[in-house]
């Protein structure tokens, strides 16, 4: 009986689908339409019948090469992007504390640097004066006191130029003990000698009335020497037994300008009133 009723079934082209029970469940594959009965418009499939294999690729062949991830590039880049953030910060808050922590040097300070570099300066430009120094330091020079002459002689000069004429003063004064003794004073004047001719003339014409004057007073002399533009006039006087009152009297008459200098006059107070006047003055001994 039961095989009739299976084969009832199997020869039925009027059934609208096979039935599956529950209980089968394909694991492997998807179940395929059954072509066989071309009566039946789908086949069911249970709810329970869940194909849970997984869809597994096939593995790439080994030549191939291995892509590059793309997001592990982007994640260094973050990464390193935010170090450089995080060291950028750390410099800036270095700084900061820096000029927070930075304190100007004091006005003591200052003056030293100051007072340094110009004594730097100073000892660089008077190097050589200190040298000198510690030569004649070392040599006792510094320990020489000098000698003052007190006998001698004393010999002033000054020059002095015009507009036609230049003239040449020196005086040599004799004296012991620092009193004066002599005195010789020698005037030397040049000109032109076409241009200043009269004017030598008359200095040589002076000259000459007072060494005539001065021959008949004891200690007293004068010569001149006039030629080419150029006269010379020495005048010499032994001031101990010079007459004050005809020396006076000759140079009135001839024309000149006497000497104002005593026998037994102080030469310091002469070498004094000398240089006072632009003379320079040498003293030497005799």
């Amino acid at each position: 009986m039961n095989d009739s009723n299976i084969q009832q079934n199997n020869t039925n082209p009027e059934a609208t689908g096979n039935v599956v029970p529950a209980n089968m469940v394909n694991t492997t594959s998807n179940v395929p339409q059954n072509n066989a009965n071309p009566g039946v418009s789908s086949n069911v499939v249970p709810a329970n019948m869940v194909n849970t294999t997984p869809n597994v690729q096939p593995p790439l062949p080994a030549s191939s090469p291995t892509p590059v991830s793309v997001t592990q590039n982007t994640t260094a880049t973050e990464v390193s992007a935010d170090n450089g953030s995080d060291s950028q910060t750390l410099v800036n808050e270095d700084l900061k504390k820096v000029e927070i922590n930075y304190t100007p040097p004091s006005k003591f300070k200052i003056f030293m640097m100051i007072f340094f570099f110009v004594g730097i300066l100073s000892f660089v430009i008077f190097l050589p004066d200190i040298t000198s120094y510690v030569h004649k330091l070392q040599s006792g020079e510094l320990n020489q006191v000098e000698e003052k002459i007190t006998t001698g002689r004393m010999t002033c000069s000054l020059e002095n130029h015009t507009t036609n004429l230049d003239k040449k003063y020196s005086v040599v004064f004799t004296f012991a003990a620092s009193k004066l003794e002599k005195m010789q004073l020698t005037i030397t004047t040049r000109g032109d000698v076409t241009q200043d001719e009269a004017v030598l003339d008359n200095l040589n014409q002076t000259c000459e009335q007072l060494s005539k004057n001065v021959k008949k007073i004891n200690g007293v002399s004068v010569t001149c020497d006039y030629v080419d533009g150029k006269l010379v006039e020495s005048q010499h006087f032994e001031l101990s037994g010079i007459n004050a009152e005809q020396l006076d009297s000759a140079f009135t008459e001839a024309g000149g300008t006497q000497p104002n200098y005593t026998y037994g006059q102080n030469i310091d107070s002469i070498e004094k009133n000398m240089k006072a006047s632009n003379y320079e003055c040498i003293r030497t001994k005799s």
